[in-house]
């Protein structure tokens, strides 16, 4: 493949141009709260709890609840400096509403095949029972939320039930349960009533050329981008931030992707 041609050129380039930096983290990776999902984009879980905010963990045992942990935000910004807590959101479709796949950091999806129960399972299959999710935000029970004009399920006020807290909420509903993501009892769980508070989403902040994820442009992000282009990072979860890679904003990830990546690094060096 050319993209090692690209990668020496690139290489090369820095090197004369003494732009040969190591990759600095710079205060961990942000993720911005927001009212639609986007497909592939990557998201934290969070839970308004008076004043303070309860981060949802993936899975660590086998039935059970998504375990809650305290996070600040800055504004509408939360900042973390790992990436245990990121959940993708994988969008499928049919005739009457879009629905979604919640895959964690570890690539599994999450599911909840038991109405009996209201505890989470993962698996590997995204064919699997309970695996599949669809945004609600009406005040009177499960179902698909309004839609923008593109049917983009958006996230509106919704007064939680049960404790009788009211919060700007974000409810997935799995479509074979009719169960919710709901906050309880310092657990996220999933029960057959709006109960607790309901979760809220933040959006990783993309940041153009930072392709390692390390809230940093440098030299690192060329070896990361020649990576995608080798076809090393193809399954979700990915690796890399693909929408960063994307440097010249055209045509997806591709070797000018390369060469807009090096004039950046160029003009930051200047």
């Amino acid at each position: 493949m050319n993209s090692q041609k690209y990668f020496l050129a690139a290489l090369w380039i820095l090197l004369f141009a003494g732009i040969v930096v190591p990759a600095e983290a710079s205060g961990g990776k942000e993720y911005k709260k927001v009212t639609t999902i986007t497909e592939g984009k990557r998201y934290v879980i969070a839970a308004p709890v008076g004043d303070q905010l309860m981060l949802a963990l993936p899975l660590s045992m086998e039935p059970y609840y998504l375990s809650a942990s305290p996070v600040m935000a800055t504004g509408d910004v939360i900042t973390l400096e790992n990436e245990k807590p990121v959940f993708t959101f994988r969008l499928t479709y049919s005739d009457t509403y879009d629905s979604f796949r919640i895959v964690d950091a570890q690539g599994r999806f999450l599911a909840h095949p038991s109405k009996g129960a209201s505890t989470f399972t993962t698996t590997t299959d995204p064919s699997a029972t309970g695996t599949e999710w669809v945004l609600d935000n009406s005040s009177v029970g499960p179902g698909p939320g309004p839609a923008t004009g593109d049917d983009t399920p958006v996230v509106g006020d919704d007064p939680g039930e049960g404790d009788g807290s009211d919060s700007e909420g974000l409810m997935i509903v799995n479509l074979y349960t009719k169960y919710s993501i709901q906050f309880v009892n310092s657990l996220f769980g999933c029960y057959d009533s709006k109960q607790g508070v309901l979760p809220v989403l933040y959006e990783e902040v993309t940041l153009v050329g930072d392709v390692n994820r390390d809230n940093a442009v440098t030299i690192a992000d060329v070896t990361a981008l020649v990576n995608i282009l080798q076809g090393k990072d193809s399954k979700e979860p990915y690796l890399y931030d693909h929408e960063a890679a994307n440097v010249d904003g055209v045509n997806g990830v591709t070797p000018d992707d390369l060469t807009a990546l090096v004039q950046l690094l160029m003009n930051k060096k200047a």
